[in-house]
C-alpha cells in the first residue's frame, strides 16, 4: 500500500511539471510539491520556447534604443518622470527624446560643440549644457539655445536645482562656479573650495541648498548653503572622482572613483552635514564613468567604462550586475526620480533604456517592450 502511494505521488509530481510547462498552475493537493515551492521555481527557471536565455529576475529588461545609434555620447540627463532626456555627443550636437528614449531629434540650435555635461530641470523645460569654454543654455526644452554670460570657463560637469534656476557646475582646470538665475550670470568660488582643481564631478538637492562636488585626484566638498560655504569630507579620501549623485533632499549621497571603488554616504536630514561615509566594495573596483539616484537616494545605477550596468535597491548595500545590457564602453547615466527608468549612454554605440521588472508566474521573461509590473 505505501508503495503504491509512493507512486502515485510521483506520478502527480510530473504531472504538475508537465502542466506547468504549458502555463497551467495546480497549487494545492499532496504532492510532494507546495504550490509555493512551484511558484518560486517558475519565476526562477522561465525560459521561452524560442530557446533566447532567460533573464535574471533581480535584472531589469534592457532595450538598445535603434534611433540613438553610432554616437560618441559623452552625458545624458532626464527629467524626473524619465520621459524627456538629453543627451550629449563627444563632438557634435545635443540631442532630445520625449518619449524615454523611443525617438530622437537632433537640437541643431544647440551649436556643434565639444560637449562635457548636460543638465535638465525636473520638468524638461530647461536645459544646460557645459562644453570647452562655454555654456548653453534652453529656456523651451530645447527649442532655442544661448550662450550663458560669464560662462567662458570649462564646465566639465553640471547640477541643477529641480526648478532650473540654481546651478552648480564644475570647471575642469579651474574653480566651482554657482548661479541663482538659470546660468545668466555666475559666482566663482576661487577661495572655498581654495586652489585649482579638475572638477569632474557634481550634485545638487532638489531646492539646490545642498551642493556636493569631487574633483579627479582631490576630495569631496558639500555646501549646506548653496555654495556660500564648503566643507571638505575627508573621510572617503582623495581618487579620482568622476561622478557624483545626491537624494533630493542633500541627506544621500554617491561617488564614484574611477579605477576604484562606488562610495555612499548619509548626512543629517536637518543640519546637511556630517556625512559618514562607506566604501561600497561589493560590485568592485572599476573604471567608474557615471552613477545617478532616484529622489529617496534607495535606488541607484553606476555605469563601467569597458564593462557593465550596476543597480543597487537598497542606497549602495548590495549590487546586481547587468549583464543582459552587455558590457560597452558606459560614458553616462541618468534616472526617473522614482527610481524606475533608466537610460544608460554608450561611447561610439547606442543609448539603453531600462524599466523596473518582476518576472510573474508564466510571464514572458524576455516581452519585446518594456514593463513594469508593480
Amino acid at each position: 500500500m505505501n508503495q503504491d502511494y509512493n507512486s502515485i505521488k510521483v506520478i502527480a509530481l510530473v504531472a504538475i511539471i508537465i502542466l506547468a510547462g504549458a502555463g497551467v498552475y495546480y497549487f494545492g493537493g499532496n504532492a510532494g510539491l507546495t504550490g509555493r515551492a512551484l511558484n518560486i521555481e517558475m519565476q526562477t527557471s522561465t525560459a521561452k520556447k524560442d530557446n533566447t536565455p532567460p533573464v535574471d529576475a533581480a535584472s531589469n529588461i534592457w532595450k538598445e534604443q535603434a534611433g540613438s545609434c553610432s554616437h560618441d555620447w559623452y552625458a545624458i540627463d532626464s527629467s524626473s518622470d524619465g520621459t524627456k532626456i538629453v543627451a550629449a555627443e563627444i563632438e557634435g550636437y545635443l540631442y532630445r527624446s520625449t518619449d524615454s528614449g523611443a525617438t530622437w531629434n537632433t537640437l541643431t540650435n544647440s551649436g556643434i560643440y565639444k560637449w562635457r555635461t548636460v543638465a535638465s530641470s525636473a520638468d524638461g523645460s530647461k536645459l544646460f549644457g557645459g562644453a570647452d569654454v562655454v555654456t548653453r543654455v534652453s529656456t523651451d526644452s530645447g527649442n532655442t539655445w544661448f550662450t550663458s554670460n560669464g560662462g567662458a570657463f570649462f564646465p566639465f560637469s553640471i547640477s541643477v536645482s529641480s526648478d532650473g534656476s540654481k546651478v552648480l557646475a564644475g570647471d575642469w582646470v579651474a574653480h566651482l562656479f554657482t548661479s541663482t538665475n538659470s546660468a545668466s550670470s555666475w559666482t566663482e568660488h576661487g577661495t572655498d573650495p581654495s586652489g585649482v582643481h579638475n572638477w569632474q564631478a557634481t550634485a545638487s538637492s532638489a531646492d539646490g541648498t545642498r551642493l556636493v562636488a569631487g574633483a579627479s585626484g582631490y576630495y569631496i566638498f558639500t555646501s549646506a548653503n548653496s555654495g556660500s560655504t564648503w566643507t571638505l569630507q575627508n573621510d572617503p579620501g582623495t581618487h579620482n572622482w568622476w561622478s557624483v549623485a545626491a537624494s533630493s533632499d542633500g541627506v544621500k549621497l554617491a561617488a564614484v572613483d574611477r579605477g576604484g571603488y562606488i562610495y555612499t554616504a548619509v548626512g543629517s536630514a536637518t543640519t546637511g552635514s556630517n556625512y559618514i561615509w562607506t566604501i561600497q566594495t561589493g560590485p568592485g573596483a572599476h573604471s567608474w564613468a557615471s552613477i545617478a539616484s532616484s529622489s529617496d537616494g534607495t535606488v541607484l545605477v553606476a555605469v563601467d567604462y569597458g564593462g557593465y550596468i550596476y543597480i543597487s535597491k537598497n542606497s549602495g548595500a548590495t549590487w546586481v550586475e547587468q549583464t543582459a545590457a552587455g558590457a560597452k564602453n558606459w560614458n553616462a547615466v541618468t534616472i526617473s526620480a522614482d527610481g524606475k527608468k533608466i537610460a544608460a549612454a554608450v561611447n561610439g554605440g547606442c543609448i539603453y533604456t531600462s524599466s523596473s521588472k518582476i518576472i510573474q508566474p508564466g510571464g514572458d521573461p524576455n516581452p519585446k517592450e518594456d514593463v513594469l509590473v508593480q
